[in-house]
């Protein structure tokens, strides 16, 4: 009897852990659609979006994806890292949008909107 008690406490544990992890899992990911979604923020520039590649890629490959929304680099911001600033025409296409567009390339690491910053006094 003592080991279907432990063995019941075992499985209802395992069980709690799991549900707990999925959980939190899901909220992550809310998060990330949530941010993706609050475009109308005043400190994104909306036609700006950073882009960090894969090692082995090409910014112009990803430029090549994209000329219906005149994909542009603005500027290499880190040669070593892959990392590019991009402009694109925003009467063709939402910047949430956009932004999944890139995200989902296979070679993008990261993508995310360009943000005005303000220096602290």
């Amino acid at each position: 009897m003592n080991f279907i008690a432990t063995y019941l406490i075992i499985a209802l544990s395992s069980l709690l852990f799991i549900g707990c992890a999925c959980l939190k899992k899901k909220k992550s990911e809310e998060k990330e659609t949530t941010h993706v979604q609050q475009t109308d923020d005043s400190s994104f520039i909306k036609n700006e979006i950073l882009v960090k590649l894969k090692p082995d890629s090409d910014i112009n490959d990803l430029i090549k994806e994209f000329p219906k929304y005149k994909l542009a680099i603005k500027k290499e911001i880190g040669r070593n890292q892959h990392i590019y600033l991009t402009h694109y025409d925003t009467s063709s296409i939402k910047p949430a949008e956009m932004l999944s567009k890139i995200k989902n390339v296979d070679f993008v690491v990261e993508a995310e909107f360009n943000k005005k910053i303000t220096m602290r006094r």
